[in-house]
Protein backbone atom coordinates (compact mmCIF):
# COMPACT_ATOMS: atom_id res chain seq x y z
CA UNK A 1 0.00 0.00 0.00
CA UNK A 2 2.55 2.40 0.90
CA UNK A 3 4.17 1.36 -2.67
CA UNK A 4 1.10 2.25 -4.46
CA UNK A 5 0.61 5.75 -2.43
CA UNK A 6 4.57 6.92 -3.42
CA UNK A 7 3.92 6.04 -6.75
CA UNK A 8 0.96 7.95 -7.16
CA UNK A 9 2.44 10.76 -5.67
CA UNK A 10 5.51 10.79 -7.75
CA UNK A 11 2.86 10.47 -10.81
CA UNK A 12 1.05 13.50 -9.70
CA UNK A 13 4.62 15.41 -9.84
CA UNK A 14 5.37 14.34 -12.95
CA UNK A 15 2.01 15.24 -14.00
CA UNK A 16 2.19 18.74 -12.48
CA UNK A 17 5.46 19.10 -13.96
CA UNK A 18 4.80 17.90 -17.67
CA UNK A 19 1.46 20.33 -17.48
CA UNK A 20 3.48 23.32 -16.26
CA UNK A 21 6.08 22.42 -19.73
CA UNK A 22 2.95 22.14 -22.04
CA UNK A 23 1.67 25.82 -20.91
CA UNK A 24 5.18 27.17 -21.30
CA UNK A 25 5.07 25.17 -24.66
CA UNK A 26 1.94 26.80 -25.36
CA UNK A 27 3.06 30.44 -24.81
CA UNK A 28 5.77 29.89 -26.47
CA UNK A 29 4.10 28.57 -29.57
CA UNK A 30 1.86 31.68 -29.39
CA UNK A 31 5.01 34.45 -29.01
CA UNK A 32 6.29 32.73 -31.73
CA UNK A 33 3.29 32.86 -33.95
CA UNK A 34 3.13 36.59 -33.24
CA UNK A 35 6.40 36.81 -34.34
CA UNK A 36 6.63 35.56 -37.37
CA UNK A 37 3.25 37.35 -38.14
CA UNK A 38 4.84 40.45 -37.48
CA UNK A 39 7.56 39.58 -39.43
CA UNK A 40 5.79 38.58 -42.09
CA UNK A 41 4.28 42.20 -42.37
CA UNK A 42 7.33 43.56 -42.36
CA UNK A 43 8.38 41.81 -45.41
CA UNK A 44 5.42 42.60 -47.30
CA UNK A 45 6.02 46.42 -46.47
CA UNK A 46 9.60 45.58 -47.84
CA UNK A 47 7.98 44.08 -51.15
CA UNK A 48 5.57 47.25 -51.64
CA UNK A 49 8.47 49.27 -51.01
CA UNK A 50 10.70 47.69 -53.83
CA UNK A 51 7.46 47.68 -55.92
CA UNK A 52 7.15 51.52 -55.81
CA UNK A 53 10.89 51.72 -56.41
CA UNK A 54 10.68 49.21 -59.30
CA UNK A 55 7.85 51.50 -60.31
CA UNK A 56 10.16 54.53 -60.19
CA UNK A 57 12.89 53.15 -61.94
CA UNK A 58 10.17 52.35 -64.38
CA UNK A 59 9.11 56.05 -64.93
CA UNK A 60 12.47 57.52 -64.65
CA UNK A 61 13.35 55.18 -67.48
CA UNK A 62 10.88 55.96 -69.58
CA UNK A 63 11.39 60.11 -69.04
CA UNK A 64 15.23 59.46 -69.32
CA UNK A 65 14.88 57.52 -72.68
CA UNK A 66 16.49 60.30 -74.52
CA UNK A 67 19.84 60.45 -72.18
CA UNK A 68 19.55 56.71 -72.15
CA UNK A 69 19.88 56.16 -76.29
CA UNK A 70 21.97 59.00 -76.25
CA UNK A 71 24.46 57.14 -73.98
CA UNK A 72 23.88 53.97 -76.11
CA UNK A 73 24.85 56.52 -79.06
CA UNK A 74 28.35 57.67 -77.31
CA UNK A 75 30.62 54.80 -77.39
CA UNK A 76 32.36 56.00 -74.19
CA UNK A 77 33.70 53.45 -71.35
CA UNK A 78 31.65 55.72 -68.45
CA UNK A 79 28.22 55.66 -70.51
CA UNK A 80 28.77 51.54 -70.96
CA UNK A 81 29.34 51.51 -67.06
CA UNK A 82 25.95 53.44 -65.89
CA UNK A 83 23.66 51.96 -68.29
CA UNK A 84 24.99 48.55 -67.02
CA UNK A 85 24.92 50.13 -63.03
CA UNK A 86 21.79 50.92 -63.82
CA UNK A 87 20.63 47.56 -65.22
CA UNK A 88 22.24 46.21 -62.38
CA UNK A 89 20.15 47.80 -59.66
CA UNK A 90 17.18 46.77 -61.69
CA UNK A 91 17.49 43.45 -61.95
CA UNK A 92 18.73 43.39 -58.07
CA UNK A 93 15.56 45.01 -56.78
CA UNK A 94 13.93 42.54 -58.91
CA UNK A 95 15.75 39.50 -57.48
CA UNK A 96 14.95 40.87 -53.67
CA UNK A 97 11.79 41.13 -53.86
CA UNK A 98 11.39 37.50 -55.76
CA UNK A 99 12.99 36.01 -52.47
CA UNK A 100 11.10 38.11 -50.01
CA UNK A 101 7.88 36.66 -51.76
CA UNK A 102 8.85 33.55 -51.26
CA UNK A 103 9.76 34.07 -47.60
CA UNK A 104 6.31 35.35 -47.18
CA UNK A 105 4.79 32.22 -48.90
CA UNK A 106 6.90 30.05 -46.65
CA UNK A 107 5.43 31.64 -43.87
CA UNK A 108 1.92 30.76 -45.13
CA UNK A 109 2.71 27.56 -45.23
CA UNK A 110 3.12 27.05 -41.67
CA UNK A 111 -0.32 28.30 -41.79
CA UNK A 112 0.50 31.98 -40.14
CA UNK A 113 -1.96 34.42 -41.99
CA UNK A 114 0.07 37.40 -43.05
Amino acid sequence: MIEYKTSIESLRKDSKYTLDKVVIGESDLQRGRTDLRSTGKQIQSVIRSIYKAESTAAGIEFFFKGLMDQLRIIPTRQSLELRAEVASMASGLKNRRHVLEERVNRISEYGVRV
